[in-house]
């Protein structure tokens, strides 16, 4: 509950993090692996082949979540009970992502079975994002119309002087910002470890 006030709800709708999230999800496609889906506040986003309304009609067949929390699966599979259609649609998994595709993982059969992986706001909690990221090579489907779907903190990019002042702010306020935003390292140079 507490994590859906941070993430999600009010604040979250007034700085665009609810438009950017559905955005993100409505380009997802055929069989879904989320990553640290956490409590399954993406989930209602979602836009099903077989949608019941017609506006959220869309590409995607089915949806694995992946969390290496109990307490956050939990707050998911009760979101699922109270939503019948999500639950037909949706399998939860308790997985460490910096473990995902290597034998021992829960996902070790998967590999290369997902059209698209999506992550949320959660890689800039995880201290090895290239294990993140080298799971999700091993997972994807290596066709062109598999995607690695990403909305994350990241540094400012760019040479003109408000990215530099912007990039210098997040450096200099990043210690504060981990210890009062559940570990966010809201200044990390994804975009390099993406490529």
């Amino acid at each position: 509950a507490a994590y859906d006030r941070l993430d999600g709800g009010a604040p979250a709708a007034f700085l665009g993090f609810e438009a950017l999230r559905s955005r993100l999800l409505a380009r997802a496609r055929g069989r879904v692996l989320e990553l640290a889906v956490g409590t399954g506040l993406n989930l209602p986003l979602y836009h099903f082949t077989d949608g019941v309304e017609p506006s959220k009609r869309g590409s995607v067949d089915s949806v694995l979540g992946v969390d290496i929390s109990q307490g956050m699966l939990a707050q998911a599979q009760t979101r699922l009970e109270r939503d019948p259609f999500l639950a037909v649609h949706v399998s939860l998994v308790r997985a460490d992502v910096t473990q995902l595709g290597q034998d021992s993982s829960a996902l070790a059969a998967s590999r290369g079975t997902f059209d698209t992986i999506l992550d949320t706001y959660s890689l800039c909690v995880i201290d090895d994002v290239g294990a993140v990221l080298d799971g999700a090579r091993r997972l994807i489907a290596e066709r062109e119309s598999s995607r690695l779907l990403l909305l994350e903190h990241v540094a400012a990019d760019g040479s003109a002087p408000p990215a530099r002042a912007l990039r210098f702010y997040q450096d200099a306020s990043a210690p504060l910002v981990r210890r009062l935003a559940k570990g966010c390292a809201w200044n990390q140079r994804l975009v390099d470890a993406v490529r």
